[in-house]
C-alpha cells in the first residue's frame, strides 16, 4: 500500500463514547464499468488498518482489536476511513 492516512471519530465503546484515531494504510486508483465510455470513470481503493486507539483521560493509549469490535462498530471504523479517503482523492 502506498499512502497512509488517520481519522478520528467518536464510537461508543464500553459504557460510554470515546474518540477514536484509526491509522490505515490505502491504495487508491481509477477504474471503469465500460472501457468505451469515459462517463463510467470512478475512483476505488481498499485499505488497510494499522492501528485503532483510543486514549484515557489520563492520556493513556488504548489499542483495540477491529475483530474484537461488534458488527456496528466495525461499520463506524470503515465509515470513518472511507470519507477519510474520499476527502484525499476525490
Amino acid at each position: 500500500m502506498e499512502n497512509y492516512g488517520s481519522e478520528w471519530f467518536d464510537m461508543d465503546y464500553g459504557t460510554g463514547s470515546e474518540s477514536f484515531e484509526v491509522e490505515f494504510e490505502y491504495n487508491a486508483w481509477e477504474d471503469c464499468y465500460d472501457p468505451q465510455d469515459s462517463r463510467s470513470k470512478f475512483m476505488d481503493w481498499e485499505y488497510n488498518i494499522t492501528k485503532l486507539y483510543y486514549l484515557t483521560e489520563h492520556g493513556d493509549e488504548v489499542v483495540i482489536d477491529f475483530n474484537d469490535l461488534n458488527t456496528t462498530q466495525q461499520a463506524e471504523v470503515d465509515n470513518a476511513i472511507e470519507r477519510e479517503i474520499e476527502r484525499k482523492v476525490l
